[in-house]
């Protein structure tokens, strides 16, 4: 029976990988990806992880390449890269990654990643405290890469986000279970149509919108009225607006007078007064709610965004 791995909670998480693309792939209804290592980014990656994985062994965390199954659920899978204990006999594991860019801690590129969702992950998994995170740069040279500045730091375990990312992996793991039995879900052709549809009008409206705003911001720049066949211009110069003299009470000072504080007393007294007056007056009715229109959120498909491409 499939699970879900420390990789595809986090690409679902970040929205890299949809959904159902996923379970496509589980249950045999696409291809999945093979050996990539022939790609020279993924090859250095993953030779590099090996010689950076055999030097934590120096702060007491081994290698690892096993997949480890969930206490709680053995379909909740994660492969650390290294794992060990630390001083207090609790166990913590490693992640390691190679980048072409620096990843620190809180930043938008390290966020965009998704690392920190797949760590998280793996130390649901494994039941670890703690996560040694370490990013090696990877430099371009010619001929190929070579290895950049080390960044190390560790990962605390965070289980108000561990159970966002179960939610996430057990509402996945649900649909998989559904779509097994039951097939794949039928599309709707007509509704798929009015969808594409609907993401080309919104493309014409932003490239509209943008050959509206820079033609104008160009018209209004000339600064000339002219008329031919095919347009009219009629431009009106800028007109700064006047300065004008406006009335403005000093509430604070008003108040701070005898006089001032005297007569506010005896405001808020009629004002209390009265409301209490109201009391006697309250009735209950029948009042139709606001309510919410129905909507829809359409979002371009993996063969909508190959297109554009």
């Amino acid at each position: 029976m499939a699970g879900i791995t420390a990789t595809e909670v986090r690409d679902l998480a970040i929205g890299k990988v949809r959904a159902q693309a996923l379970i496509d792939m589980k249950l045999g209804r696409t291809p999945e990806p093979g050996d990539l290592s022939h790609i020279p980014i993924i090859g250095w990656g993953r030779e590099r992880e090996t010689v950076i994985a055999e030097a934590l062994r120096g702060v007491g965390i081994e290698p690892e390449s096993r997949v480890f199954h969930g206490v709680h659920d053995s379909r909740h899978l994660a492969s650390p890269d290294g794992i060990g204990v630390d001083f207090d006999d609790a166990l913590i594991v490693s992640e390691i990654k190679t980048s072409g860019k620096a990843l620190p801690i809180g930043s938008p590129e390290l966020d965009a990643k998704g690392y920190v969702h797949q760590m998280q992950w793996v130390m649901h998994v494994t039941g670890a405290v703690r996560c040694r995170f370490v990013v090696e740069q990877r430099i371009q040279v010619q001929g190929g890469f070579a290895a950049g500045p080390l960044a190390e730091d560790w990962i605390e375990r965070d289980d108000d986000a561990i159970a966002e990312l179960v939610k996430i992996a057990d509402a996945f793991l649900a649909e998989l279970d559904r779509q097994r039995e039951d097939g794949a879900p039928v599309i709707d052709e007509e509704l798929d149509t009015h969808a594409v549809n609907y993401l080309r009008g919104l493309a014409a409206e932003k490239e509209g919108k943008e050959l509206k705003e820079s033609a104008y911001a160009a018209i209004v720049a000339a600064g000339k009225s002219q008329e031919s066949p095919l347009a009219r211009i009629t431009y009106t110069a800028e007109k700064p607006g006047e300065v004008l003299e406006v009335e403005e009470i000093d509430y604070d000072a008003a108040r701070a007078t005898h006089f001032g504080q005297a007569l506010f007393a005896e405001l808020q007294s009629v004002t209390a007064r009265w409301n209490e007056h109201l009391q006697e007056f309250i009735s209950t009715k029948s009042v139709q709610g606001k309510g919410r229109a129905a909507s829809a959120r359409i979002t371009a498909g993996k063969a909508t965004k190959e297109q554009k491409a």
